[in-house]
């Protein structure tokens, strides 16, 4: 456990190279941990484990989302726009929102919650 950057980083001392890329499996991930390889100039390609419980419920899921860099913004299925509103300090993320599913079709699909659709995204991700 935790042990991504510690490995990677004596992989990288092993070969005597100053950058490399490292593919792990999804139990590997951990943020601060990909933080640290990124630092070190070490690449990693590990998948994010699927946590979201909303495909079962028949909702869309974060990764249903596209995120604009430019824009600094989700755009959802439907093609609304959700733009960070508040964050939660404590870990590092920004809270993407809309109330706009509330009035449109897909709502149903989207969320249950009564304000909207939130999601969370990693300052460093």
């Amino acid at each position: 456990m935790n042990q991504l950057s510690n490995m990677s980083n004596k992989a990288k001392e092993a070969l005597g190279v100053e950058e490399l890329e490292v593919v792990e499996d999804k139990g590997y991930f951990k943020r601060e941990e990909i933080k640290k390889c990124a630092k070190n100039n070490i690449t990693c390609y590990v998948p994010q484990p699927r946590k979201s419980h909303n495909r079962k419920k028949g909702l869309f899921t974060d990764k249903d989302f596209v995120y604009d860099n430019e824009q600094d913004c989700y755009i959802c299925p439907a093609g609304n726009f959700l733009y960070p509103t508040s964050s939660r300090k404590e870990r590092d993320e920004n809270i993407y929102s809309t109330s706009k599913c509330l009035s449109y079709s897909l709502k149903n699909k989207c969320t249950k919650n009564k304000y909207g659709r939130r999601i969370y995204r990693w300052i460093h991700e």
